[in-house]
């Protein structure tokens, strides 16, 4: 079977449906910048003020955490800027220092958690140019992997027709 060298490539750089849901991601990353918006992914969460806990649901939406999957693991959570994902929280555990702990070089670690409502336009600007920044390199990753599989996988046509014909010269 002959190769088609002239064909069209199989696969766009970034077809439009993943652009679509890069765009769609992103904005809903971008809503996490808004302490309101990461607690609203916590309803349930099981530690309140009441029983005298430290680790509410308001404390760990301000220290930069929201809940990316509430239904399937509600207990696991991840800061909307660095993606240092945590579980296993007790009662007693503070948020802000576990945040810490795990993460120092979190750059809203370094920010001192602001909350958003108290951030300037500059701080919020900056963050959001992270989270893009943040995704697009993911979404780069993504695409470099699949990438390099088809050319591995046109290199390998290549040398299966090479191979059987090399006699022929």
């Amino acid at each position: 079977m002959p190769i088609d060298f002239h064909r069209k490539a199989e696969h766009q750089i970034l077809p439009e449906e993943q652009q679509y849901l890069y765009f769609k991601m992103l904005e809903e990353q971008l809503k996490m910048i808004f302490t309101t918006e990461r607690l609203r992914t916590m309803p349930n969460w099981p530690f309140t003020k009441e029983d005298g806990s430290k680790c509410t649901a308001e404390k760990l939406a301000e220290a930069g955490f929201y809940c990316p999957n509430p239904q399937e693991d509600p207990g696991s959570l991840c800061c909307f800027l660095c993606q240092k994902e945590l579980d296993g929280w007790e009662p007693m555990d503070d948020p802000m220092e576990e945040h810490r702990s795990h993460n120092a070089r979190c750059k809203f670690v370094k920010m001192g958690f602001r909350d958003s409502e108290d951030m300037t336009v500059k701080e919020y600007m900056k963050l959001s140019k992270d989270i893009s920044r943040l995704k697009l390199d993911e979404m780069e990753q993504r695409i470099l992997k699949e990438h390099r599989s088809a050319t591995e996988k046109d290199a390998e046509e290549l040398r299966n027709f090479i191979e059987p014909n090399r006699s022929d010269c």
